[in-house]
């Protein structure tokens, strides 16, 4: 459960599978609890660009550290008990704290936290929350061969085109579009009396689009597609300042 209150500074997960609200929540007292917690990443990186690469991190790192060590001190006096966890790769930082119910509120008020999870709660079992099944935007790339009556020798050319599509799945995607794709092939004459069709050939690639790009009030423009590729470094391709 995401929360959704304006009096917390921090959002809330993991209530809806127990099916209690917040305020039902604070109301078990001193029912132990588990709960995981995020902290904000509000480092302004431009204070980092006189680093070293190899330095940012490190930097980083120091600052969540500080940061985790002032939480730590404030729950030790509140009489809450936590552990604080650094991932190995990524100078990121969370926790993790056992505590009383009625604690939650101490944690959804630090504005220093990004989010906090419920991970349990003693006496109640988690609910199965069936998920439900959604619509997404898809890009589908495919291709399709111009191809020409007689025409077995030079040059072919072909088409790639991308399709924006709403499907459940990447599956059901393309097999949606085969349909379409099938009527885009059929044979027509052209102006010097041979048949052509624009025969599909293969799907190239396919890309979830965010409702959210698409949806965004304002914007010029929303990305559909992207793929990334590799090429062989040159001078000209280089970072410059």
């Amino acid at each position: 459960m995401v929360n959704t209150m304006k009096k917390y500074k921090v959002h809330l997960y993991g209530l809806d599978s127990y099916g209690i609200t917040i305020a039902q929540l604070i109301k078990l007292g001193d029912c132990p609890i588990t709960v995981k917690f995020h902290f904000k990443y509000i480092i302004k990186e431009e204070k980092l660009f006189s680093l070293p690469p190899s330095r940012r991190n490190e930097k980083i790192k120091e600052w969540y550290i500080n940061l985790s060590a002032k939480f730590k001190k404030k729950l030790i006096a509140k009489q809450i008990n936590c552990e604080i966890h650094h991932t190995p790769k990524n100078p990121t930082v969370f926790g993790t704290s056992n505590l009383k119910a009625h604690q939650i509120l101490f944690f959804l008020n630090d504005a220093n936290l990004q989010f906090v999870s419920i991970v349990k709660i003693k006496g109640l079992k988690r609910k199965r929350i069936p998920v439900p099944i959604t619509n997404k935007w898809f890009a589908v790339q495919a291709r399709f061969a111009i191809q020409i009556e007689g025409q077995t020798k030079g040059m072919q050319t072909y088409e790639e085109r991308i399709v924006l599509i709403k499907s459940q799945t990447e599956d059901k995607a393309k097999k949606q579009l085969l349909k379409e794709f099938n009527n885009y092939g059929k044979p027509y004459l052209n102006s010097d009396g041979y048949m052509v069709r624009w025969q599909f050939e293969r799907f190239l690639d396919i890309y979830w689009v965010f409702d959210d790009e698409i949806n965004k009030q304002g914007k010029q423009g929303a990305e559909i597609f992207s793929v990334l590729k590799n090429r062989k470094m040159k001078p000209e391709y280089q970072w410059k300042t």
